[in-house]
């Protein structure tokens, strides 16, 4: 009891810091020691509540901060309605799964249906939620727009949509109408949007649900789209709904897909119109499906043009096609990058490419032709990321490089990162494979040598290990 009185004796801020460093979205690495951010972390701040009501006071609003992969929403629904100030201080929710069909407890319906009411979220057009029944919207589904109503400050949101089943649409129609109603931007402290599906044929972007939250959100700095199968809907329907983002500096797709057709074009061109401090790009393809082939998505070429009008701003680029590209067949040759394009995004510091995209050692067969890596690296450019198959032609460019920095060109490159994968199609062995990569290895460490530039070689037979993410927001999602 004596510690706890001198504990009291401290100022609120020096308390408030104290227990702050038990918080996952608080956590301050520059002034704890290295502490697990998971359930012994949340123990300690439940303890600290139990101590005494000036550490309730303090914790209590702490362990709400961060809703880690919650799903069991009607629980955190009830302990929250009573508590306004807890929910208002909701800063991160992240959605582990939906549940779909019909409800299951006519109780439950009738206790979500009153705070539903009570938060504006009852349509004209469908007095009494008899809609959300009669369409076996799921009580997961029901209740997320309900959570989004009630976290005014809520800055990082990780939700899964719900694309397949009766209820084929995550549209969140109640919530819109609450915005539209209120004449309010629903979520406007939300920074960072992360947007996944369980279904494994994906989404479409233009869901209603995504467009909404995109509309809701005006100050995001970061979206992530994972499973995106690109546009359902004709480009002249989606481009009025689509908000400028003046805030947003990263825009990344995981596991997704982009038709090589002109309304996804637009779609990514209009997005990047709309995003002018856009300074972060990644695109990560989904594996092909049988009979799909790299020329049927959106190429490179396509998205450095979409990318063009932000060529002053961009600091980041990575574009990862290594899911398509299943063979080495030349028919796709016109989908290579022009080097004097890339050369125009002048504040690149990050560049992360497949050899596929640049490289032409392929189509030209000669000892003598030009470096193909050398000639599309930005001068500003500080880390290089190369993903290499079996047979490439990019060794030579990589010795090239090594030679060119030992002699003073790109003074700001700090690291090259070579990743290295043999396809399924491939002709040469896995043991033919690892001789071609240690002899090569050899041949561009020596041309680095003399340099401070970091060199790091990953991959095996088979499996393209992934590079380092080098997420814009580390620990976010």
């Amino acid at each position: 009891m004596a510690e706890t009185a001198e504990c009291h004796n401290l100022p609120l801020e020096i308390l408030h810091l104290i227990c702050s460093q038990f918080c996952a979205h608080c956590y301050d690495e520059r002034l704890s020691v290295k502490f697990s951010m998971g359930s012994d972390a949340k123990r300690t701040l439940v303890a600290l509540c139990r101590t005494s009501r000036l550490f309730r006071t303090i914790a209590q609003p702490l362990l709400y901060h961060r809703i880690p992969r919650w799903y069991r929403w009607l629980p955190l629904i009830r302990a929250l309605q009573g508590r306004p100030d807890l929910a208002a201080g909701v800063r991160q929710l992240n959605q582990l799964r939906y549940d779909t069909g019909p409800w299951n407890d006519g109780a439950e319906f009738e206790e979500v249906k009153v705070i539903a009411r009570g938060l504006l979220l009852e349509r004209p057009e469908d007095p009494g939620f008899e809609l959300v029944d009669q369409e076996d919207i799921s009580l997961h589904n029901f209740c997320l727009e309900i959570l989004l109503a009630s976290f005014p400050s809520l800055q990082t949101l990780h939700m899964l949509l719900d694309a397949e089943g009766h209820y084929t649409e995550t549209g969140l129609p109640h919530l819109a109408f609450r915005y539209r109603t209120l004449d309010i931007v629903g979520l406007p402290e939300l920074r960072h949007l992360k947007i996944n599906t369980e279904c494994v044929w994906g989404y479409d972007f233009d869901n209603p649900g995504v467009l909404e939250l995109l509309r809701a959100a005006p100050n995001l700095e970061q979206l992530v789209i994972c499973r995106t199968r690109g546009l359902f809907n004709e480009w002249s329907a989606v481009a009025p709904m689509l908000p400028p983002l003046p805030l947003l500096r990263a825009l990344e797709f995981y596991n997704s897909v982009f038709e090589n057709e002109v309304g996804h074009f637009n779609m990514l061109q209009q997005m990047v119109r709309n995003s002018p401090r856009l300074e972060h790009f990644r695109m990560h393809s989904q594996g092909a499906y049988l009979g799909e082939h790299v020329g049927m998505w959106l190429p490179a070429t396509q998205m450095l043009e979409a990318l063009w009008p932000q060529r002053h701003v961009l600091k980041f680029l990575d574009i990862n096609l290594t899911n398509h590209s299943l063979d080495t067949s030349t028919r796709h040759r016109e989908f290579f990058v022009d080097g004097s394009i890339i050369a125009e995004f002048t504040a690149l510091e990050t560049l992360k490419l497949d050899e596929t995209l640049v490289c032409r050692h392929r189509e030209i067969r000669s000892s003598s032709a030009a470096s193909c890596l050398t000639r599309i690296i930005p001068r500003r450019l500080k880390r290089l990321v190369v993903r290499l198959y079996e047979e490439s032609g990019m060794w030579n460019d990589l010795v090239e490089l090594g030679i060119q920095v030992a002699a003073g060109a790109f003074p700001r490159l700090e690291k090259v990162h070579v990743s290295t994968m043999r396809r399924t199609r491939a002709r040469m062995t896995s043991k033919e494979f690892v001789m071609e990569i240690a002899q090569n290895k050899k041949k561009v460490e020596e041309s680095f040598a003399t340099s401070d530039v970091s060199l790091v070689f990953h991959g095996r037979s088979g499996v393209l290990v992934a590079d380092e993410e080098e997420p814009y927001a580390r620990g976010v999602f």
